[in-house]
């Protein structure tokens, strides 16, 4: 039977695609978190060591400016935050605080990657799951892009957004052509040897 954190896993976009069994295994690493208002996730520019699953309350993602702060997007119950970071490994590009009292499912990165490098199939399910959603978020900033409804300086920002965002795209079919997954395995291989030592 599966447990409570399973059938909310499957709820979530990028872990809705993986069997049952797949989901019950990442959810061994799950820890929940209880975050107040006001308590701070992460800071811009820290190193990426978990991923949040946003179980109720309200998280605020923004970006640190000398001039102030800039609202990135709002996260609500059964939505995911950080998982581009922990697959990436960059610093976090953005802050998040809970602005309501907030629970989240919180997976560590080190438990993770550990889990990924035994089950490369899991890597390409959420790799598939990145990538559509990734072309869900080109059309949708190329539609509003093209609705007129915004200045010149917006209309500059969501090209600039386009035309990273195409780049990004290109690099995910480049890697998902290429040998990348090879590549993976055998790193995964050489992981499992490191920890039998």
């Amino acid at each position: 039977m599966a447990s409570r954190y399973t059938l909310f896993l499957k709820r979530i976009e990028i872990f809705a695609g993986l069997s049952e069994a797949d989901c019950e295994e990442i959810c061994r690493l799950v820890q929940a978190h209880h975050y107040c208002q006001g308590q701070v996730l992460f800071r811009q520019g820290d190193a990426s060591h978990d991923l949040y699953l946003v179980v109720d309350g309200r998280i605020k993602v923004y970006i640190e400016h000398p001039e102030g702060d800039e609202l990135v997007a709002h996260f609500e119950g059964g939505e995911i935050l950080g998982e581009m970071a922990l697959l990436t490994g960059h610093p976090r590009s953005a802050s998040a605080v809970a602005v309501a009292d907030s629970r989240l499912l919180v997976i560590p990165k080190e438990d993770f990657d550990a889990y990924l490098a035994d089950n490369v199939h899991v890597l390409r399910e959420i790799a598939k799951m990145l990538a559509d959603r990734q072309a869900r978020t080109n059309a949708r900033l190329s539609a509003v892009g093209e609705s007129g409804r915004q200045g010149p300086a917006q209309r500059e920002q969501v090209l600039t957004i386009e035309i990273d965002e195409l780049a990004r795209q290109e690099e995910v079919e480049e890697i998902i052509a290429s040998d990348f997954f090879e590549e993976i395995e055998r790193k995964a291989k050489e992981m499992r040897a490191r920890h039998l030592r």
